[in-house]
């Protein structure tokens, strides 16, 4: 469940990619994850560079605080997923401020689609 709950963290915040395991964030800093959420935001929504800057500011924030409370070890997966979501919505009201109205939706539908991606690779695999 944890992993579904990162995998939910990381649909909810990346872009068209789908989520692979975690171990790849697991391994990353928090500085690498919020480039890497940068440059994928930036090739998709094509944004300026003052956008840029602004996204990479509140992606790097998040990662610390995701990174964090994954370190810190959530007690079960639902408080996990609980938090996740809290931390994801927090980041949504920073980046609707950044993003034009347009670059938003279109960030919100390539969401959908990785987390269906998501959703469809994990039920593809045997346990």
């Amino acid at each position: 469940m944890a992993v579904m709950a990162l995998s939910l963290f990381y649909a909810l915040n990346a872009t068209a990619q789908p989520v692979r395991d975690s171990d790849e964030f697991d391994q990353m800093s928090a500085e690498e994850m919020a480039e890497k959420q940068t440059k994928k935001m930036h090739e998709l929504l094509n944004l300026t560079d003052e956008q840029k800057e602004k996204v990479r500011k509140i992606n790097l924030k998040y990662a610390k605080k995701f990174k964090k409370r994954r370190e810190s070890g959530a007690k079960n997966s639902e408080e996990m997923r609980e938090h996740m979501m809290k931390l994801s919505n927090e980041k949504d009201e920073k980046l609707k401020k950044v993003l034009r109205e347009d670059q938003y939706t279109r960030l919100v539908k390539e969401r959908k689609k990785a987390l269906h991606e998501e959703r469809r690779r994990r039920e593809g695999k045997s346990y």
